[in-house]
């Protein structure tokens, strides 16, 4: 009985830390007015300092250009795109190719640079602490969660992934470029 108990008990802990998904199963599907969307390029990735691996909402940061705003222009033209874990239910962009064309559906992370900078000061080495400030350049950080699919690669003029609902078939869709600024005016118009 024992034994039966610590396996329930360690099946029941390992769920609550594990992400579980509910959410729309294409890009299209469930957009929001507070949501960031652009299309943008790949130029770098910032790996998180070591020193602050342990309290960091993110891994790395992806650099992106941004190309196109279609909805929320953030009135920039590079923004970072915090790569998390998925078991922590964050996307992670961070193994795209540097100048991959992306078009990414985000969220804007308001605190995560003084959040990250205050706790390494006071729980470790307030004499050595790290301001991410320094380190990170000066530019709106977004994020988003693995719920919703919100990363769409672009490639030969082509938009490729789970763009809009599909009857049977479950491979990623690719649709012309033009075609997708279409659906996406339909889809702001509606929102509005």
């Amino acid at each position: 009985m024992k034994g039966f108990l610590l396996i329930l008990f360690l099946l029941l802990s390992y769920q609550a830390f594990a992400c579980s998904c509910f959410g729309p199963n294409n890009f299209t599907e469930e957009l929001k007015a507070n949501q960031i969307i652009f299309k943008g390029k790949v130029i770098k990735v910032i790996k998180q300092p070591e020193a602050l691996k342990q309290t960091a909402f993110f891994f790395s940061y992806t650099v992106i250009k941004v190309e196109h705003w279609y909805q929320n222009d953030l009135q920039v033209d590079t923004l970072l795109y915090g790569n998390g874990s998925t078991s922590a239910c964050q996307t992670n962009i961070e193994g795209y190719p540097i100048g991959t064309e992306l078009i990414l559906k985000t969220t804007l992370e308001k605190n995560l640079t003084s959040y990250n900078s205050s706790i390494y000061e006071k729980e470790n080495n307030p004499d050595n602490a790290i301001d991410l400030q320094s380190i990170l350049p000066n530019y709106p950080i977004v994020e988003y969660h693995v719920c919703d699919p919100g990363i769409l690669e672009v490639k030969d003029n082509k938009v490729i992934g789970n763009i809009t609902k599909q009857k049977k078939n479950f491979k990623p869709q690719q649709i012309k470029f033009c075609r997708f600024n279409r659906i996406m005016r339909r889809k702001m118009y509606y929102l509005k």
